[in-house]
């Protein structure tokens, strides 16, 4: 997601702007609950990014009417290609313009945790915090000639980080016919500190929100087979993005539209209540996202 420029980016000016839309994209186009895999192209930033996610959540019992505590956590890789101008100098030419790919490979890995409160007529409200550290390495090579590094930025092969996830989510759910309507609204703060140790960059933070509201719904049971039963949901989700990642996406929102097929498996798996596969695009001026999550819901 580097920034249309109007002027041509030196080479460490290109690589820091590419290592913060890494980051920031990598935290925020995520699905939330089951092993999934996302390939996001960013149109007008000549960016293109996959990611694959696993996260995981666990569910208290109550230690007090209405309220429970629980974890959430995961894992995570991505890939993301940025292709743009930069400047860079010679002995013999001078300045001169080059036409650059940065490429960065980030690992993840989280662990929190938050309160959900259930005050009745079919609300939740829930909250928390998630600590998220990352390392990430990032390289430019020249297209121009026979693809040789232009530079690596990093004394070390990666450079770690810290994310700090604060989140927030109010949920509706009710059941009529045994159709399952819902809409949530949910908001996200990203902090990340970054201790790049580099021989151009300088260490940095930033901030990123992303407010989302959705609605949705899953419907009644549509095939069963020997206790266990299949049901479709759809949902349509609305999201606007504050702090730093508006200036490296050129866009300040965007819509996912989604499908998920879940099969119940009542009391033939212990612990598991039900696998799922999830297909969502996402659309924005400038984005072009497709994500495909599958996983199972645990019942404890």
């Amino acid at each position: 997601m580097s920034s249309i420029l109007s002027a041509v980016d030196t080479a460490e000016e290109a690589a820091k702007k590419a290592y913060l839309a890494n980051i920031n994209a990598l935290m925020v186009f995520t699905t939330k609950d089951g092993l999934n895999s996302g390939t996001y192209d960013f149109t007008r930033a000549n960016t293109s990014m996959y990611i694959i996610h696993l996260p995981f959540r666990y569910q208290f019992d109550p230690f007090a009417p209405d309220l429970n505590a629980f974890v959430i956590g995961g894992v995570g890789y991505s890939e993301t290609r940025l292709t743009n101008d930069v400047n860079t100098s010679t002995p013999l030419s001078g300045d001169i313009a080059l036409s650059a790919t940065n490429m960065l490979r980030t690992y993840t890995g989280g662990i929190g945790g938050g309160l959900r409160y259930r005050p009745g007529l079919g609300f939740e409200l829930l909250g928390g915090l998630e600590a998220i550290y990352s390392r990430v390495g990032i390289a430019a090579r020249d297209n121009n000639g026979a693809g040789e590094t232009v530079g690596d930025f990093f004394e070390e092969s990666y450079n770690a980080n810290i994310s700090y996830r604060v989140f927030m989510a109010l949920e509706y759910r009710q059941t009529w016919h045994r159709y399952k309507p819902y809409a949530t609204l949910t908001y996200d703060l990203y902090e990340t500190k970054s201790a790049i140790s580099t021989k151009q960059l300088s260490k940095f933070t930033t901030q990123t929100s992303v407010t989302s509201f959705s609605i949705g719904g899953e419907t009644a049971p549509l095939a069963d087979y020997h206790g266990m039963y299949l049901t479709l949901e759809g949902y349509l989700r609305g999201s606007y993005l504050g702090g730093d990642i508006t200036s490296v996406t050129h866009f300040d929102g965007y819509g996912t539209l989604g499908g998920v097929a879940y099969w119940y498996v009542g009391e033939a798996m212990k612990y598991i209540e039900r696998f799922f596969l999830e297909v969502s695009t996402i659309q924005a001026d400038g984005l072009r996202g497709y994500n495909i999550g599958l996983g199972f819901t645990l019942d404890y």
